[in-house]
């Protein structure tokens, strides 16, 4: 019993460990900053209006992922709108002036890693596009790290909170399984927050700053029905990749081999 609680308190320190921020940029795998603009948007990819979002990247190193960091924000479902403006309020503003507070409606995450069918290659859909998933896996959102990265002011009139306005969240989670890829090979990423607690809030993942290869692509009963995957013609989102850094992998080996030490003394 000593030995299984000691390797349960080493994995815990290794999740809090790997789910540091920020992270050194010897370890980040692929990066793509969110735009933090008023021309920076989200784009549904939850499940309580059924929705999701994925977009590709290079793999540019013989490395497994190991975590994850995103940025999206939240809005609300079925919207009030100003006649002044054509925004969906930010659920995480009390008012004009108020401090952000992230909505409590996000049960955890899912995350998807697909194979490329690349431009050309399918005459229904003739921009790249997810082909055969790969690998899938949900992280609750107790282990999630999270934090406040910044806000939208949409109008720019100096009040951040209403018209519009945006507060956008960064994610930080460690995969359960690291993904092993081959280097030179492109696969895609989609994340999808799952809504169980059915309130009337969406997520939205936050687009980036920057562009790699062709845009992302999107499911949503706005589309027609005949098209798995939608183009969002110039929008990439905004996530990074990273890779286990030496003390993480140090944490890890102790948590095992403790974890086998207790195996062979039952």
């Amino acid at each position: 019993m000593k030995y299984a609680l000691l390797a349960v308190a080493a994995l815990v320190v290794l999740s809090s460990t790997a789910m540091a921020d920020p992270i050194d940029p010897a370890f980040i795998k692929w990066s793509q900053q969110p735009l933090m603009t008023s021309n920076g948007y989200d784009f549904s990819s939850e499940t309580l209006v059924p929705s999701l979002v994925a977009d590709d990247f290079l793999c540019n190193d013989p490395r497994a992922i190991t975590d994850i960091h995103w940025w999206g924000s939240y809005y609300a479902a079925a919207p009030v709108f100003d006649p002044n403006s054509n925004y969906r309020g930010d659920p995480s503003f009390a008012g004009p002036g108020a401090p952000p507070v992230m909505p409590n409606v996000i049960a955890g995450f899912t995350f998807t890693f697909y194979t490329d069918v690349p431009a050309g290659q399918d005459p229904l859909m003739p921009y790249s596009h997810p082909g055969k998933p790969i690998c899938t896996s949900f992280v609750n959102t107790n282990l999630v790290a999270t934090n406040l990265h910044g806000t939208i002011d949409r109008n720019n009139n100096g009040i951040v909170g209403d018209d519009g306005d945006e507060a956008v969240w960064q994610y930080t989670a460690l995969l359960p399984v690291p993904f092993e890829q081959i280097p030179g090979t492109i696969y895609w990423l989609s994340i999808q927050a799952v809504n169980n607690f059915q309130q009337a809030v969406q997520w939205g993942w936050h687009e980036s700053a920057e562009h790699w290869n062709d845009t992302a692509v999107q499911q949503g009963p706005w589309y027609p029905p005949t098209l798995e995957w939608n183009n969002l013609e110039v929008k990439d989102m905004a996530f990074e990749l990273s890779v286990p850094e030496p003390a993480t992998m140090a944490l890890l080996g102790c948590g095992l081999a403790i974890m086998g030490m207790a195996r062979r003394r039952k």
